[in-house]
């Protein structure tokens, strides 16, 4: 792309340069005759518009084709912004990156990331091309973005979001090929990221109720009882969500779509996803009249007995305050 006039052709060679047999732009010179007695002056090349600022020619031909140039993009092998400016809209080449991308194409997603999982351009895809599935930095960017047990989560949640492809910190930064994990606008805000598609102290993985959780990209699709305990859970497991849910499960046998009507049907298959991993408690009890500390009305255990709450305070978490 850099000193090309358009894209995949050979044009003519600006002012001052000649085509050489493997079709590269070279610098034309011309024999000096020195002064006498005086060392002939070398000419300073100021010119960047060539292939990296050297002054000794252009891009090979073919360099535009998006397959052979955004490795070296991305991976800062090439500085772009030298000859096409900060914002790759000309500068000293005047070829801006527009006249060969689409009109939208830097505020696309897709355009650069992908999208061959889903529309949002998240997993990336991988460069160099063609390496495959297996090496994904983080291999359930889809589970996250796309949402089956919650609404999709935005790249919000784990980076900042760019707004365009030249925002700072995005493409051109001093991490190339590499997408910082950022946790401080998310539901995980004191989430860590260890690396290799590691993360701990995180809510979205957390029993909801006090610490965060760890998961590995490794571990497979996460399902009731991954995060917290779950309707066949221990009642040691039980005790670790908010008091009383240890009696109204096991004892009371209570399932969990008598008071998350919402969020989760009698099969205990996830019906809201919007109200699951939200960062809140979403409690809907068709019995009884829940103010987010106190219940009243009259329900009834599996064993059909009924049990009538007057004010029935639902404890804090074990320990908790």
């Amino acid at each position: 792309m850099f000193g090309l006039g358009g894209c995949g052709g050979q044009n003519p060679c600006r002012d001052g340069y000649i085509r050489d047999i493997q079709g590269y732009c070279q610098k034309r010179t011309e024999p000096q005759e020195p002064e006498e007695e005086e060392e002939p002056e070398e000419e300073e090349d100021t010119d960047s518009d060539t292939d990296s600022g050297t002054g000794e020619r252009y891009h090979p031909p073919g360099f535009d084709d998006p397959a052979v140039h955004s490795v070296p993009a991305k991976l800062n092998q090439e500085t772009c912004t030298d000859c096409h400016g900060q914002q790759l809209d000309g500068g000293s080449a005047a070829t801006s990156c527009d006249s060969c991308h689409p009109q939208g194409w830097r505020t696309n997603c897709v355009f650069c990331h992908g999208g061959e999982d889903n529309s949002t351009g998240a997993p990336p895809r991988n460069l160099p091309q063609g390496s495959g599935a297996s090496t994904d930095v983080f291999r359930v960017h889809s589970a996250h973005v796309e949402g089956t047990l919650h609404d999709g989560f935005g790249c919000e949640h784990c980076h900042v979001t760019p707004e365009s492809v030249t925002s700072p910190g995005h493409l051109f930064d001093s991490t190339p090929g590499r997408s910082e994990v950022v946790f401080g606008e998310g539901l995980a805000s004191l989430g860590v990221y260890e690396g290799a598609g590691s993360c701990s102290n995180i809510y979205c993985h957390s029993n909801a109720v006090g610490g965060g959780g760890d998961y590995e990209h490794t571990q497979g699709p996460v399902g009731c009882g991954g995060c917290h305990p779950g309707p066949e859970s221990s009642v040691t497991e039980l005790m670790q969500m908010t008091s009383q849910h240890a009696f109204h499960t096991d004892v009371a046998d209570v399932t969990c779509d008598r008071c998350h009507s919402g969020v989760v049907n009698s099969q205990q298959q996830i019906v809201g996803p919007e109200l699951h991993v939200n960062g809140s408690v979403d409690v809907t009890i068709s019995e009884l009249a829940y103010n987010g500390l106190t219940c009243t009305g009259t329900c009834h255990s599996g064993s059909g007995q009924p049990h009538v709450h007057t004010n029935y305070t639902w404890g804090p978490p074990p320990g908790g305050p």
